[in-house]
């Protein structure tokens, strides 16, 4: 028995091209159009997000120097006599005053000495707040070196004076946490 083919032969066209070849040619064309279509649009695509990420940044910084910076931005830059921190309100969690209220707490500046400012040894504080607070010192020889001392509570009304040892260089920050639930804030008094 002979074997009978499924494939049907084409004919010519009057041109003399195969249809079948040019319709393989014609779907190749248009295949590698839209491949080229679609990857200018991903490449599009990607250029308005990036442009898009570009201006959300710009905008934020904008924005950002506009308002004057973020409330850390604002903290003053040294430590002064009058300058309040207040702990958070659960009991849990202690607030650095160095980075978020007192500024930088390791130079006495604040009196407008001119030249170097001389380091500071002493901070006086008093709670001003109807909360009592646990007061902390952190301290240290050099940068990088880090002590904290035993933390001092401070019922309303009280003073402390944070003192560095005598070994010791720099008053690095004050940490102050509230020792019942409420916000407790404590007020420099005096730096040395």
């Amino acid at each position: 028995m002979t074997e009978q083919s499924t494939e049907t032969a084409s004919t010519p066209d009057e041109d003399g091209s195969d249809p079948a070849v040019a319709h393989c040619t014609e779907t190749s064309w248009a295949t590698r159009f839209f491949e080229r279509v679609c990857r200018a649009r991903g490449l599009l695509v990607g250029a308005v997000a990036a442009a898009l990420a570009v201006a959300v940044v710009l905008g934020a910084m904008a924005t950002h120097a506009a308002n004057g910076g973020t409330d850390r931005d604002r903290v003053a830059a040294v430590i002064e006599a009058g300058a309040v921190c207040t702990s958070l309100p659960d009991p849990r969690y202690e607030v650095s005053c160095g980075t978020t209220a007192f500024g930088d707490v390791r130079f006495d500046c604040g009196s407008g000495r001119p030249g170097k400012c001389p380091t500071t040894t002493a901070v006086t504080l008093r709670n001003v707040s109807r909360t009592p607070v646990m007061v902390t010192m952190v301290s240290g020889t050099r940068e990088g070196d880090r002590r904290f001392s035993p933390a001092s509570e401070l019922t309303p009304g009280r003073v402390v004076i944070l003192r560095l040892h005598p070994f010791e260089k720099y008053l690095f920050d004050i940490l102050v946490r509230s020792v019942t639930r409420g916000v407790g804030a404590v007020r420099v008094e005096a730096v040395d």
